[in-house]
């Protein structure tokens, strides 16, 4: 299990994709991986309370992305003008589905892109 907290100056999209490179994961399930954890952090630092977040990549290759709120993220429909709201949308569709685990100290959103074994 790898984890990165996420504090200004930290890329945690970025550690997130090298774990899955250094796992011999092709580039463009690195790819996918590193748009998911980029929308479920995003996800985390406008919705939730607190400026703490982090990121960890199990060793079954399932991302966590975990922070303090516990108001529980829900798949809206977007428009095509829509500036946001495709967030779990993108998370439904490349992921081999997801689910958020509510905690002592806020939830957890955890995916695993699709593909990866």
């Amino acid at each position: 299990m790898t984890g990165f907290c996420g504090e200004p100056g930290t890329r945690p999209t970025g550690r997130a994709r090298g774990v899955y490179a250094g796992q011999g994961v092709e580039t463009g399930l690195c790819d996918t991986c590193e748009s998911l954890v980029g929308e479920v952090a995003a996800n985390a630092v406008v919705h939730a309370v607190g400026d703490a977040f982090r990121v960890r990549v199990l060793s079954s290759l399932t991302v966590e992305v975990w922070d303090e709120a516990y108001v529980v993220p829900r798949r809206r429909v977007a428009t095509p003008d829509s500036e946001s709201g495709r967030g779990l949308e993108l998370v439904h569709a490349l992921a081999d589905g997801y689910q958020v685990r509510l905690g002592r100290y806020g939830k957890a959103v955890c995916f695993r892109p699709a593909g990866a074994w």
